[in-house]
């Protein structure tokens, strides 16, 4: 007994040590475990026939399973079917013979449908006696990487496609040495070089730059390469291959971390046609000053709102009296000219309503007091920004003094017809359109209410037995330009008989225009039965 009580002592030992051993051993695969899995990177370990063991919170976290969902599946099941062949053709090539797989690019399908890229990194791990092979995997999720690059790539097709597209040319310029960066396929058409030439040799296009505006663009240069100050600069280009062309250039200056200009962008244009269009404006405003200044017909431009003279011209001030400094800045009613404030108003409601006022009769008051008519014209437009009216005015006082005498005239001879018993007629031989006088009406027995009748219609009041030979001695003259000159009877309500005589004279009513009959006639009545 006494000898066997040392060696259990022995054997109680080695046993303890063995148990604690095992219990470090425990602890720390139990640590190992828990730095495997709660590792911010996505790892796996694979063992028979590439099942899944082992897997990190963050490669579950990232495909969105739980971890009973994933152990001992196959670590192929979470490829796309590319990269299930792209993984197994280099596991065959590199983790069966021994090897590492180093950044594999594989594309992953989360529980979601969702895709994750991942650049895949494993190695073989060397079993235990016991244990069949396996492998160890890490994964970087680069999904936003390589959807920046796909967003990049697009961007960079989009802005290929916009300035090969565009006729204004785009190009990048380093501002220290001049050199061309890059420079857009429109530039072979604005300046007629090619795009070789212009890499080749930057200035190249300053060379043919007219030498009045060559100056303006080396500024634009020096201030880019100097201030680092954006530009904005027009010029004359000679194209070797036509005319002259105007240049529009606009450029801004990319600066660096030291606050210095490290690239400049810049976009040129062909601006022929605007500044053509701009000199043809500038001669058109210089006419259009020329005719309103000298204009024979009374012109104003104001303010469609208010009213306000912004300008006149010189016959303004020879119809009128009042001069520019008396009248610009006020309006025509503070001026004194409008004598009636409704008639603006009306014209105003005419130009609203149709775009424009033609020939609207006012009466307005010069600086003497002489109350006059005229004819107001006008059209509504822009002028800097601003809604205008501009005005022609035409003077129509001696018209209407004419107008006037003529109605006197004509009531004399009104007056004279009636006591002489005439009356005025007239007959377009193609239409048989006719013309009475206020007298004939009375000497001719018809009623002014039912108008003046028809050619057809005289036959109804011409006796019978004169109708036919008025009628052919009517056309007669008409066909051969003779006189025409005969007495008839006309009937009239009632049966009773005038005797009335005619007489006409073929003429044109105008100078080269078609002949129309002229004619009088006069109650003979008395003088025949007399």
């Amino acid at each position: 007994m006494d000898d066997s009580q040392p060696k259990q002592t022995v054997d109680q030992a080695e046993l303890d040590q063995l148990r604690a051993q095992a219990r470090l051993l425990s602890q720390a695969k139990d640590r190992q475990r828990a730095l495997y899995q709660h590792t911010p990177a996505m790892l796996h370990c694979c063992g028979f026939l590439g099942r899944l063991v082992n897997i990190s919170d963050r490669w579950l976290e990232r495909l969105g399973y739980q971890r009973h969902e994933v152990l001992g599946r196959a670590e192929s099941d979470f490829f796309t079917e590319e990269s299930q062949r792209r993984y197994e053709q280099a596991r065959r090539g590199g983790l069966k013979n021994g090897g590492p797989l180093n950044d594999l690019p594989l594309t992953m399908v989360c529980k979601d449908g969702a895709l994750v890229q991942v650049l895949l990194s494993a190695v073989a791990d060397e079993p235990l006696p016991g244990e069949t092979e396996g492998w160890l995997a890490v994964m970087h999720d680069i999904t936003r990487q390589v959807e920046a690059e796909k967003a990049l790539a697009v961007s960079e097709v989009r802005f290929k496609e916009l300035v090969e597209s565009i006729r204004e040319v785009f190009w990048v310029r380093d501002p220290q040495s001049g050199r061309l960066e890059y420079i857009s396929p429109a530039a072979e058409e604005i300046f007629g070089l090619s795009l070789q030439d212009m890499y080749d040799h930057p200035l190249s296009v300053l060379e043919l730059v007219l030498p009045a505006d060559r100056p303006a663009l080396e500024r634009a240069l020096a201030d880019h390469r100097v201030r680092g100050t954006d530009t904005e600069v027009e010029f004359r280009f000679q194209h070797p291959r036509g005319p002259v062309r105007w240049i529009r250039e606009r450029a801004v200056c990319v600066r660096g971390p030291e606050g210095r200009a490290v690239r400049v962008l810049g976009v040129s244009e062909d601006a022929t046609e605007r500044k053509q269009a701009q000199m043809a404006q500038a001669k058109s405003q210089e006419k259009f000053s020329l005719v309103f200044k000298n204009s024979p017909v009374l012109m104003a431009i104001t303010s469609l709102e208010d009213g306000v003279l912004l300008d006149t011209n010189d016959f303004f001030t020879e119809l009128t009296g009042y001069t520019r400094g008396e009248v610009l800045g006020r309006t025509p009613t503070e001026v004194g000219l409008w004598t009636d404030g409704h008639r603006r108003k009306e014209a105003l409601r005419l130009i609203k309503e149709q775009g424009s006022l033609r020939d609207f009769e006012i009466q307005y008051t010069t600086k003497s007091g002489e109350a006059r008519y005229a004819l107001w014209s006008a059209q509504p437009f822009e002028l800097e920004g601003r809604r205008c009216l501009i005005s022609a005015i035409r003077d129509i006082s001696r018209h209407r003094i004419t107008e006037a005498a003529l109605r006197q005239a004509n009531a004399a001879l009104e007056l004279a017809q009636r006591a002489a018993r005439l009356g005025y007629w007239s007959l377009d031989p193609q239409s048989k359109e006719v013309y009475w006088s206020a007298a004939m009406f009375e000497i001719m027995g018809q009623d002014p209410a039912r108008g003046v009748p028809s050619y057809e219609r005289h036959q109804e009041f011409i006796h019978p037995e004169d109708w036919t030979r008025f009628e052919t001695l009517l056309w007669r003259s008409a066909e051969t330009g003779g006189p025409f000159d005969q007495v008839i009877r006309v009937t009239l309500p009632g049966d009773a008989t005038r005797h009335i005589h005619c007489w006409a004279l073929c003429r044109p009513a105008r100078p080269g225009g078609p002949q129309l009959l002229f004619g009088l006639v006069q109650d003979i009545t008395e003088s025949v039965e007399a």
